[in-house]
C-alpha cells in the first residue's frame, strides 16, 4: 500500500496491489484514514490493481485510440422530433 498526500488539492491517493484490494482486514484499516481524510476536508481516493495484464490492455487502448485518430467517426446531428398538440 502506498498513500500520496497532495497538501494543494487535498486528496489522499491510495494504491493498493491486487493482493490488499483482495483483503478485508486492509479495507478495515482504512475506515479509521477514511475518517480523519473527511474530518480534515480531504478527499481519499483509492486505486486498485486491475485484474488485467497491463501491458496487453494498454496495447489494445493505445490500438484503439490509433484507430479513431485515423478513421474518425462521422458526427450525426442529433434527432430531433415535433409534435402538433392541436394547439
Amino acid at each position: 500500500m502506498r498513500i500520496h498526500m497532495d497538501e494543494e488539492k487535498k486528496i489522499a491517493e491510495i494504491w493498493l496491489t491486487k493482493a490488499e484490494s483482495d483483503d478485508p482486514a486492509v479495507d478495515a484499516r482504512l475506515k479509521p484514514f477514511y475518517k480523519e481524510c473527511k474530518d480534515h476536508k480531504y478527499l481519499a481516493v483509492v486505486y486498485r490493481s486491475g485484474r488485467e495484464d497491463l501491458l496487453e490492455t494498454t496495447k489494445d487502448l493505445l490500438r484503439h485510440n490509433l484507430s479513431s485518430y485515423v478513421h474518425p467517426q462521422p458526427v450525426r446531428k442529433p434527432r430531433t422530433r415535433s409534435y402538433d398538440m392541436g394547439h
